[in-house]
């Protein structure tokens, strides 16, 4: 099973890190995943065409355990992230104004499964700030009779939301739900296993 997965840019002519919506012709695209069954991670270069949305990884480069390994330690379940300074963490702050939002994922029809994503904005009276919990609630997720984690968790994010922009990107891979919060400056990856999404409906 793959987990994980990581898809960012890398440049053919410089060393440095990359923002991922970099398009040019000077840039491969390689897609870093982690297996379950192996807890390795491999990789694959190709192209990406942004227009279609379309990754085409070149030939010969294998996406399973025979492939490209990233990293020949105990490295796993690693993310790929950006800084403009240092080429290596993407910045997380951007301006604008949006309310506290949430989102239901892997849901099934009468929301008897559910997981859900939210925002929820707190202010510190003490000392007037605000900070927004990035939250994902699990306890409804499944109807699998299993010993299931169902913990609910998330960070707290610095944001005011009278002026910062609060951004929620989430992507879903068979029974994996990843959360990235402000532009990846908080990230929550989940297993979860509703009767939609496991043996033959996955």
């Amino acid at each position: 099973m793959r987990v994980c997965p990581d898809f960012f840019p890398a440049s053919i002519i410089s060393k440095l890190g990359l923002d991922t919506s970099v398009i040019s012709s000077s840039i491969k695209h390689e897609l870093k995943v982690s297996l379950d069954d192996t807890k390795r991670e491999y990789y694959t270069i190709g192209i990406y065409y942004h227009v279609k949305d379309k990754y085409i990884p070149h030939s010969g480069s294998m996406d399973n355990n025979s492939g490209r390994r990233y990293d020949y330690g105990k490295f796993y379940a690693s993310k790929a992230c950006f800084d403009s300074d240092k080429n290596r963490e993407k910045e997380a702050s951007k301006r604008g104004s949006v309310g506290p939002f949430g989102l239901f994922v892997l849901a099934s029809k009468g929301l008897e499964e559910e997981t859900v994503v939210i925002f929820r904005n707190f202010k510190d009276p003490k000392s007037n700030s605000y900070v927004a919990l990035m939250c994902s609630d699990h306890s409804r997720s499944s109807l699998v009779e299993q010993d299931l984690d169902k913990t609910t968790n998330g960070p707290f994010l610095n944001v005011n939301p009278a002026h910062d922009k609060l951004s929620l990107r989430t992507l879903i891979d068979h029974s994996i739900v990843e959360c990235f919060g402000e532009e990846g400056k908080a990230c929550i990856t989940s297993r979860v296993y509703p009767k939609l999404a496991i043996g033959d409906r996955a």
